[in-house]
């Protein structure tokens, strides 16, 4: 009994990876017909969200956990601006994080809005949290993310520094994410 179960384990820990296919591996034009939109009559904003790209996370030696990211942006139908992000969900177990900051290669850090954090369950005094955050993009660095992709890690309050989760759009998500929020 305890081998299969052993075995069972292993099966699941060996397969769950293979699970998360996901938009890194989408071609630009396949994420541009994947870009979802919502517009109604009853809200001054469109909203455009691109594929969720689910990828494993290491946040410590002895913690995982999954990262959902995406891109998306808001255009107000008066005004016509537009407002660019990253939108980052972190399932994970262990203590809470407190996800606040975004660093970029060469140092640069950047504050992040926190759209929500919650406790999802606990048994054993082991628990499992989400959290949900927002990194603002400007016109530029969505552009210049279609040339070279986006690279950060997000940092939190109760983690070392170099522990935090890095997160990646390929260059050919953000071109095709650009394409399908331009028509």
């Amino acid at each position: 009994m305890k081998m299969r179960q052993f075995i069972l384990c292993i099966s699941i820990v060996c397969f769950l990876p293979s699970c998360a296919s996901n938009a890194v591996k989408m071609s630009a034009s396949e994420v541009a017909e994947h870009v979802t939109v919502k517009n109604s009559d009853f809200d001054s904003t469109i909203l455009y969200e691109g594929p969720r790209i689910k990828s494993k996370a290491t946040l410590s030696f002895f913690e995982s956990g999954w990262v959902d990211s995406w891109l998306r942006t808001v255009k107000d139908k008066n005004t016509g601006i537009t407002a660019h992000g990253v939108y980052v969900v972190i399932d994970y177990t262990g203590n809470w994080r407190y996800y606040e900051s975004a660093s970029f290669s060469g140092g640069k850090t950047r504050k992040l809005k926190v759209l929500d954090r919650r406790v999802n369950s606990c048994s054993n005094g082991i628990c499992n949290f989400t959290e949900q955050v927002l990194l603002s993009l400007s016109q530029g660095e969505l552009n210049a993310g279609s040339k070279a992709g986006i690279t950060f890690r997000i940092n939190g309050k109760k983690i070392a520094r170099n522990q935090g989760s890095e997160i990646t759009i390929p260059a050919d998500y953000v071109v095709g994410f650009i394409s399908g929020t331009s028509g």
